[in-house]
């Protein structure tokens, strides 16, 4: 079923859903957007982030939060191209892996995974437990070539381009009936940013 958003919406500003773990791979990306009498999906004109709901929890923030900031600030320097890699998933092992993280790429999700919502609940609960404040997520396993390519172009950026730059291959794609690679629907975006919270929460207060 065609979801429809029936707002109107300012241009360059981030569209954030705060969902349930088993929900994080779902393409609300792909929902339809009215915006002044134009039908499009979101995702193609507003940079589309998803965020785990339990980072709302009090208890969460009192004890990891400056872990989170800390993790967040080290993102600051280096490419997402540079981000720990994982292919393959093994549930012995992804947990220890995902503790060495700062920011994160996920290129596991096949048929094995991608309809397992326990699977699906226990990797985010270990990117949550592990404090990851950026995952690139592949909604769809692409091949290590097509990966590559990606790596080398699109991922070969900050974290503030990323974004921007998912938002335009998401456009591109439709408009070329074609993907070539680049970064579209099949990208998930869990950007994790500590400094913005929602006003019920608790905010975090940096004391300069």
């Amino acid at each position: 079923m065609t979801e429809k958003i029936n707002v109107s919406l300012e241009k360059h500003i981030n569209i954030v859903f705060f969902l349930p773990k088993e929900y994080l791979t779902y393409p609300v990306e792909q929902w339809e957007i009215n915006d002044f009498g134009e039908i499009s999906p979101i995702g193609e004109k507003y940079r589309v982030i998803v965020r785990d709901v339990e980072r709302l929890d009090k208890q969460y923030l009192r004890v990891k939060k400056q872990q989170w900031i800390d993790k967040w600030e080290k993102l600051q320097n280096i490419n997402c191209n540079n981000f720990q890699k994982i292919h393959e998933y093994d549930a012995n092992s992804f947990s220890a892996f995902v503790n060495q993280a700062i920011g994160i790429i996920l290129n596991i999700f096949d048929d094995h995974i991608k309809n397992d919502t326990d699977k699906i609940s226990k990797i985010f609960g270990s990117l949550q437990s592990n404090v990851i404040p950026l995952a690139i997520c592949h909604r769809d396993k692409i091949s290590l070539t097509d990966y590559q390519n990606r790596e080398n172009h699109d991922l070969n950026c900050c974290i503030y381009e990323l974004l921007e730059n998912v938002r335009i291959n998401r456009l591109e794609s439709r408009i070329n009936n074609s993907d070539n690679h680049l970064l579209g629907n099949d990208i998930i975006l869990i950007c994790e940013n500590p400094y913005i919270l929602t006003p019920e929460s608790n905010p975090i207060i940096i004391n300069n």
